[in-house]
C-alpha cells in the first residue's frame, strides 16, 4: 500500500500542477468555460414556460405567432401600424358630373410583435370618398390552447399606431432561486478562474511536499467530487462539448473528462485513507520558501497571460495556422452522420417487415409493401468536422457575408475582432485609428468586427471619431480567434502571420516591415 500511495501521490500531485498551469495560460478561455457551465445551469433551473400564441385576423388575411413566456417578461406587446400610400381607384361614374368625384383611397397596414423578427401580418386597406374606416382587425392570445386576450381594433385609413400590452403575469411559473444564484455565479466567472487554477497548483505543490496533508486532503477530495459531477451532468445530458480541464491543450470529451475525474476520484480516496505514508519531502521552512516561490512565479505568470496573450498558444488562429486548411476536411474525411434505423413496412400480405437501413450501405428498401413508421434511429457514427467548424456568418456593415473574402484574399489584410466594443480601454481607439489610415492607404483591407449591436457601434464610432465601420460575427467566434478585447491579427493567404493585444499594438513602421514595405 505504501508504493501505491507513493505513485498515486506523484500522479495526482503532478496532475493538479499540470491542469492548473495549463488554464493559468489561458484563464480568459477558462472563464469562458466556466461562463457556459453556469449558464447552462441557470437554463435547467428554469421553470419550463406555457406557450403564448397570438392571432390576427383582418379583413383580408390572418397571422399567428408562437413563443414560450419568459418569466422577466410580465407583458407581452404588439403594435399595429396603418398609413395612406397616396393611391386611389376610381369608381366607374354614374354620369360626367361625377367623374372625379368617386374614388377609392388605398392604404397599408402592418402588425407587428415585440418577439418576432418580422411583421406577423401585413394587408392593404380601401376606404371609399369621404370615410376614413377601413376595416377590423381581431386579436386573440391564448396560453396552453385558453384564450386569455381578445380585443378588435377599427382601423381607419389615416396614419395611426395602436400599441396593445398583454398581461400575463398570472400565466407565468416561478423559477427556483439557483437561477438567479447560477447568473450571479458567472459574473464571477474571471476571478473563480483564477483562483481555481492556482488552488489547483498549490494543492499540487502541497500533495508532492508532504505537507499540510489532511487540508490538502480535503480541498483535492471535494474539488474532485465537484468536477466530477459536473462532468458527468454535462456528459449524460450533453451540455457542454468539452470540458476546459486543460483549457485548449488537450481536448477532452465531457465523458472522457468524466471517466478521468472518476479514476482520479478512486486514487484521492486511497490517499485520503492512507495518509500515514504521505511524509514531507523537507523541512517545514524549505518547503515554506520553494511555495512561496512557486506560487509567485504562477501568479507573475498567469497575470502576463490575462493582460496580455497567453505565453503558450493552444488557438486554432494561432501564429502560423493555415486557417484555409482548419476550415475544409481532410481528404476521405466523413461528410455527414451514418445512419442506422429500422424500417416498418406493411406487405401485401398483411404482414408486417422491418428493414433495418444503414445509410453508408443505402440499403434497399422493399419494390412492395407500404412504408409505415420508422423504429431505433440511431447514429452509429458521426461526421468528422472541421478543425475550425463555426467559420462563417461575418457580415460587413451593409448585411454582405464577408466570411470568404477575409478568408481567401490574396494579400495582406488586418482582422481586428472587438468582442465588445462598448468595453474597449479609452486608450486603444487614437491608436487603432493611426494604424488603420496607414494600412488602407497602402491599399490594404483592414476588417473590424464586432458582435455588439448597432446601438453600441454607434454610441463609440461617436465617442472616439471612428472613421471605419464595423462588421458583425458571433461572440464564440470572435472569442476564439484572440484573448483580447480588441485584438489585431495579420493574415496573407489565408495564414496567421501575428497577433497582438490591445495592449501591445504594433507601430505603423512595424507592420509595414512584416509587409516587406
Amino acid at each position: 500500500m505504501k508504493y501505491i500511495n507513493y505513485t498515486f501521490r506523484i500522479l495526482v500531485g503532478a496532475l493538479f500542477i499540470f491542469s492548473g498551469f495549463i488554464k493559468s495560460n489561458d484563464t480568459k478561455g477558462f472563464a469562458i468555460k466556466l461562463h457556459e457551465y453556469f449558464e447552462v445551469f441557470s437554463k435547467d433551473a428554469q421553470a419550463d414556460q406555457d406557450t403564448f400564441t397570438i392571432k390576427f385576423e383582418s379583413v383580408y388575411h390572418s397571422g399567428s405567432f408562437s413563443t414560450l413566456l419568459y418569466e422577466k417578461e410580465l407583458n407581452k406587446t404588439y403594435t399595429i401600424k396603418t398609413k395612406m400610400t397616396g393611391d386611389r381607384y376610381e369608381i366607374l361614374p354614374d354620369t360626367a358630373e361625377d367623374l372625379d368625384e368617386n374614388y377609392i383611397e388605398m392604404g397599408e397596414m402592418a402588425v407587428n410583435f415585440f418577439q418576432a423578427t418580422n411583421s406577423i401580418l401585413k394587408d392593404s386597406l380601401y376606404a371609399p370618398q369621404d370615410s376614413v374606416f377601413a376595416g377590423e382587425v381581431k386579436v386573440s392570445a391564448l396560453v396552453k390552447g385558453q384564450e386569455i386576450y381578445s380585443a378588435t381594433h377599427a382601423l381607419d385609413l389615416m396614419p395611426q399606431e395602436i400599441v396593445q400590452a398583454i398581461d400575463v403575469s398570472s400565466y407565468l411559473k416561478k423559477s427556483s432561486f439557483m437561477v438567479g444564484f447560477f447568473q450571479w455565479m458567472s459574473t464571477l466567472a474571471t476571478p473563480m478562474a483564477m483562483v481555481i487554477c492556482l488552488l489547483e497548483i498549490l494543492l499540487g505543490i502541497w500533495l508532492l511536499l508532504g505537507v499540510n496533508k489532511r487540508l490538502t486532503l480535503w480541498l483535492l477530495l471535494l474539488m474532485t467530487v465537484f468536477f466530477t459531477f459536473l462532468t458527468f451532468y454535462s456528459a449524460y445530458y450533453d451540455k457542454v462539448t468539452d470540458c476546459g480541464c486543460f483549457g485548449d491543450a488537450i481536448k477532452l470529451t465531457p465523458w472522457e473528462s468524466f471517466w478521468k475525474d472518476v479514476i482520479l476520484s478512486s486514487m484521492i480516496l486511497v490517499l485520503f485513507f492512507t495518509p500515514r505514508f504521505i511524509l514531507p519531502l523537507l523541512t517545514r521552512k524549505a518547503s515554506r520558501t520553494l511555495t512561496i516561490v512557486l506560487m509567485a512565479f504562477c501568479t507573475l505568470f498567469m497575470a502576463y497571460s490575462y493582460l496580455y496573450l497567453p505565453v503558450f498558444d493552444f488557438l486554432k488562429y494561432h501564429e502560423g495556422s493555415n486557417l484555409r486548411e482548419k476550415i475544409t476536411l481532410k481528404e476521405g474525411a466523413l461528410e455527414q452522420d451514418i445512419i442506422e434505423k429500422t424500417m416498418v413496412y406493411k406487405m401485401p400480405d398483411g404482414s408486417e417487415k422491418r428493414i433495418v437501413w444503414n445509410s453508408k450501405d443505402n440499403t434497399p428498401l422493399p419494390n412492395e409493401g407500404e412504408y409505415l413508421r420508422t423504429e431505433n434511429e440511431k447514429i452509429i457514427q458521426k461526421a468528422d468536422i472541421p478543425e475550425i467548424h463555426d467559420w462563417g456568418n461575418i457580415y460587413s456593415p451593409w448585411g454582405n457575408d464577408i466570411s470568404d473574402s477575409i478568408m481567401y484574399g490574396s494579400s495582406y489584410l488586418l482582422l481586428e475582432p472587438a468582442v465588445y466594443i462598448n468595453e474597449i480601454h479609452p486608450n486603444v481607439p487614437a491608436k487603432l485609428k493611426e494604424i488603420h489610415q496607414s494600412w488602407v492607404d497602402k491599399g490594404y483591407s483592414y476588417y473590424a468586427l464586432t458582435s455588439s449591436g448597432s446601438a453600441d457601434i454607434g454610441t463609440y464610432r461617436e465617442q472616439y471619431e471612428v472613421p471605419y465601420l464595423y462588421g458583425t460575427a458571433d461572440n464564440k467566434l470572435l472569442m476564439s480567434m484572440i484573448r483580447s478585447n480588441p485584438g489585431l491579427i495579420l493574415i496573407k493567404d489565408g495564414v496567421v502571420l501575428k497577433r497582438w493585444c490591445f495592449r501591445s499594438l504594433p507601430s505603423v513602421d512595424e507592420l509595414m516591415k512584416l509587409t516587406n514595405q
